[in-house]
């Protein structure tokens, strides 16, 4: 997809996902043009897609995280946040979304 416009791309996923609807990579991809482009609902149904596919799959946390972030939902930001973090084994990137969640906390 790297030098494709980026409409151009969202169809090359959108195909993708036509043809495979659990193919969790064009999900992530759809989901992450979402949030880019505003269609929050849509990105939120790709990610519960992709949880829904694969219950492990953090990074559909942290989109979701971001997600909620940008729509100032604080607690359901911070519930992504926990579920990723039991996903991961790496302690500094624990620290990090632990730090992250006290931030967010603040707003609550």
């Amino acid at each position: 997809f790297l030098g494709t416009p980026p409409m151009e791309g969202i169809g090359m996923l959108k195909s993708v996902e036509a043809k495979d609807p659990n193919n969790i990579k064009a999900l992530i991809n759809l989901g992450y043009f979402g949030i880019k482009s505003g269609q929050y609902e849509k990105a939120e149904g790709r990610f519960n897609q992709v949880i829904a596919i694969d219950k492990t799959y953090a990074e559909a946390y942290l989109y979701l995280a971001d997600l909620h972030e940008r729509q100032k939902l604080y607690k359901e930001a911070i519930a992504d946040l926990e579920n990723f973090k039991s996903l991961i084994d790496d302690p500094k990137k624990v620290g990090e979304v632990d730090d992250y969640i006290l931030e967010l906390s603040k707003n609550i």
